[in-house]
């Protein structure tokens, strides 16, 4: 059997490596960083079918996470949709899950490097996968958005039921955020912002520090009022977080990654606009197509440009619809009048929750 290296040990990369080396295949992964580690993420499946769990060979990680089945809506204080999901919403910290998983791959026979920087030009060869997330040369060149996470503790059932979307108001700055419960009684708080150059550390401390010590509680906090995220900020101010478990990432671009790799996977090929998607589920759902046509080529039933076509070919056809709807939507929500119309629709209940919810995590 021919080796597959995988760049980038995150959910995708992580999921797939457990997935080839429960086939037989040798498997090199490489990460630049360690575990546990915290990452800016939404840490909640919902969407993912059953079948594409098992045949990772991952379900049985997921099987003590938290279990949703509610979701509220809220632009600014006023609440404008609480409805049940129409399918089960799995709450795991990516802490948690990351680890598992590393140590799944492990024992199964796979070879694990950290603390192992590659570039992309070094990874482009056959039998390689790129799963470092998103393209790094945007990084430097757009500062348009900044993704925030923290971790909110010792959260009340009764304060909080099940999962929670905040959008900001009316003539305010652009953002949104989820709130989910996780495991330990912990709310993962998980927002994305328009990058807003007056908010520095220093100042959100001017700003936040009566109400709080930390500068990157604080740092939440002013994006949270810039964005006119009334109602969570008043849950925000009344609970204690966990400083470690803090992320920042800035200077990304949403939707199709320009990445220079012929096999990318999870956000190296797509990154959803998180109010509108559900990137974990995608990470494993593209980890599933990919392994199928890696396993054929570490067999020797097909060349690497076959492997490569056939991973492009399906990922297309199964993500394509959801990105283009996600790609529509996502406007409405930072534009007065879309604003108006997602809230008069999501009042009038047409089309129904349940209906996009589904549009926007099937294939």
């Amino acid at each position: 059997m021919k080796e597959i290296t995988i760049v980038g040990g995150g959910l995708a990369g992580l999921s797939l490596g457990v997935c080839l080396r429960k086939q037989g295949i040798p498997v090199r992964l490489l990460e630049s960083g360690g575990y546990p580690r915290h990452r800016v993420c939404g840490e909640f499946i919902a969407g993912v079918s059953e079948e594409t769990l098992e045949y990772l060979g991952i379900d049985s990680f997921l099987a003590d996470a938290e279990r949703h089945d509610q979701m509220s809506w809220w632009m600014g204080d006023a609440c404008v949709l609480s409805e049940q999901t129409p399918s089960v919403a799995l709450g795991i910290s990516r802490y948690l899950l990351d680890q598992r998983l590393a140590e799944e791959f492990v024992s199964l026979g796979g070879e694990l490097e950290l603390k192992v920087s590659v570039k992309l030009s070094d990874a482009n060869q056959e039998g390689w996968v790129w799963a470092a997330g998103k393209n790094k040369s945007a990084t430097r060149s757009n500062n348009t958005w900044i993704g925030l996470k923290i971790h909110a503790l010792d959260v009340k059932a009764e304060d909080l039921r099940g999962l929670a979307m905040h959008s900001g108001q009316k003539g305010k700055k652009n953002g949104y955020l989820g709130l989910c419960p996780i495991e330990n009684d912990r709310v993962n708080c998980c927002g994305l912002f328009e990058v807003q150059s007056d908010i520095t550390p220093s100042l959100a401390m001017q700003r936040w520090g009566k109400l709080t010590s930390s500068k990157k509680v604080a740092m939440l906090m002013s994006y949270a009022e810039a964005c006119g995220m009334t109602a969570f900020l008043d849950w925000l101010k009344i609970h204690d977080f966990d400083d470690d478990s803090f992320s920042a990432i800035a200077g990304f671009n949403l939707g199709a990654q320009s990445v220079d790799h012929p096999f990318c996977i999870g956000d190296a090929a797509y990154l959803i606009p998180p109010f509108t998607g559900n990137g974990m589920s995608m990470a494993l759902e593209s980890s599933r197509i990919a392994a199928v046509a890696l396993g054929r080529f570490s067999i020797g039933e097909c060349d690497w440009y076959e492997a490569v076509r056939n991973n492009s070919l399906a990922a297309k056809k199964f993500f394509t619809k959801r990105t283009t709807i996600a790609k529509m939507l996502h406007p409405l929500f930072f534009h007065p009048v879309g604003q108006m119309a997602l809230k008069s629709v999501a009042s009038s209940g047409f089309p129904s929750f349940q209906f996009l919810f589904k549009l926007l995590r099937t294939p």
